[in-house]
């Protein structure tokens, strides 16, 4: 939940986004605004999503299985892909992206600041 934005996810692990469509942070492919929850379909239709977080114009998701998709602004890099493009549709970014040299880690939680990204780790 921010000022702009909210995503929940329901009790089947599905993402739900509304709010404010700019720079793309609900992931719905598109720029436009949601006044009700909709869901947040493309790769993560198949997956089962245990968390969510949300920054001022970007959002990221957590899949049971510690798989973390992300959407939105990129403009600080703070969907944390390497580049500063910003993404209208959830994005995967692998454990070894976000993790570096702890390769036998995976992704426990993640959180989302104004402009960054955490993702905190499980050994």
């Amino acid at each position: 939940l921010t000022e702009k934005g909210t995503a929940v996810v329901d009790s089947e692990g599905a993402v739900y986004t509304f709010g404010n469509g700019d720079d793309g942070r609900l992931g719905l492919d598109s720029l436009e605004s949601q006044m009700e929850p909709v869901k947040v379909q493309h790769e993560l239709t198949q997956l089962r999503c245990v968390e969510v977080a949300c920054g001022v114009s970007h959002t990221a998701a957590l899949t049971e299985k510690g798989v973390v998709f992300v959407w939105g602004s990129n403009s600080y890099g703070q969907l944390g892909q390497g580049t500063l493009s910003s993404r209208a549709l959830p994005t995967t970014i692998s454990p070894q992206q976000v993790l570096g040299q702890l390769t036998n880690s995976s992704i426990k939680s993640i959180a989302c600041g104004a402009w960054h990204s955490e993702w905190r780790n499980r050994t």
